[in-house]
């Protein structure tokens, strides 16, 4: 899927307006930053997806990546390659986000289950627009195979595997996002693909 953030990203939402906020050494300037923007737009956009499960959420959180990413720019020191302090910032923000749905779900949850006058209702009884348990359980059958096993990883495997084979990033790199050591990110790398490829294999064997 293509995210297209190039075009949607405004220069006031950037702050191309203010350039005193950054650095020289910011690799987050002016057509820098849109032919940054294009190269790692659609890496970025499966990570997302890799951890929201939900394109449209997805393509927000990488638009607001890049967002703050060029908002912080002056953060950016030379000690690693842009791409790799970009996916740690886009790591962060995500994690940021899960934990934000996970706080407005516990509310939705609560509010849906009793009216105003404080009775207990019935999962018909839901607002229009909040999925119920049935739409939410076959939303998730339909996955296919591979994220299914994916995201039967443990985090740190399943972290390692999305930045190495869905954003492109090398072990090196990803190591460097996730703030672990080289040898620690490809242990979790090769148990990721041993898992996978055991699980893809059942799956196809039952089929």
């Amino acid at each position: 899927m293509q995210a297209n953030l190039g075009a949607v990203l405004p220069a006031e939402a950037l702050g191309y307006d203010k350039p005193e906020a950054l650095q020289k050494r910011s690799p987050m300037t002016g057509a820098e930053f849109e032919r940054f923007v294009r190269e790692n737009q659609d890496g970025a956009l499966r990570l997302a997806y890799s951890y929201l499960k939900d394109w449209d959420d997805a393509r927000d959180a990488v638009q607001e990546g890049f967002v703050k990413a060029y908002r912080n720019a002056s953060s950016f020191r030379g000690d690693s390659s842009e791409k790799t302090w970009f996916y740690r910032i886009m790591v962060n923000h995500l994690k940021d986000v899960l934990r934000k749905r996970k706080v407005r779900e516990v509310i939705s949850t609560f509010t849906s289950v009793f009216t105003k006058n404080g009775e207990e209702t019935t999962g018909a009884d839901h607002a229009d627009g909040v999925p119920g348990p049935e739409e939410i359980s076959e939303a998730h059958a339909i996955r296919s195979d591979f994220e299914k096993a994916l995201a039967a990883l443990p985090k740190r495997q399943r972290e390692v595997a999305t930045l190495h084979l869905s954003a492109g990033l090398t072990l090196k790199q990803a190591a460097a996002a996730l703030g672990i050591s080289e040898g620690a990110a490809k242990a979790h790398y090769f148990r990721a693909v041993r898992s996978l490829r055991e699980e893809l294999m059942a799956w196809r064997e039952t089929r």
